[in-house]
């Protein structure tokens, strides 16, 4: 929908309220890969494959 800025927000609010959303820190990851912050989006993929184990 092209509105990429205020979805990170919404997940980093998410991630806030529940430390452990699996799913947020994915489509971070994801949102931020598209962005082209490939460093921000390796942390989240971290983060969410360490839930997921």
């Amino acid at each position: 929908m092209g509105r990429t800025n205020e979805a990170i927000h919404a997940y980093e609010q998410a991630i806030r309220s529940d430390p452990k959303l699996a799913d947020a820190y994915f489509n971070l990851a994801r949102l931020y890969e598209i962005t082209g912050k490939r460093a921000a989006a390796l942390r989240y993929l971290s983060k969410y494959k360490r839930l997921v184990e």
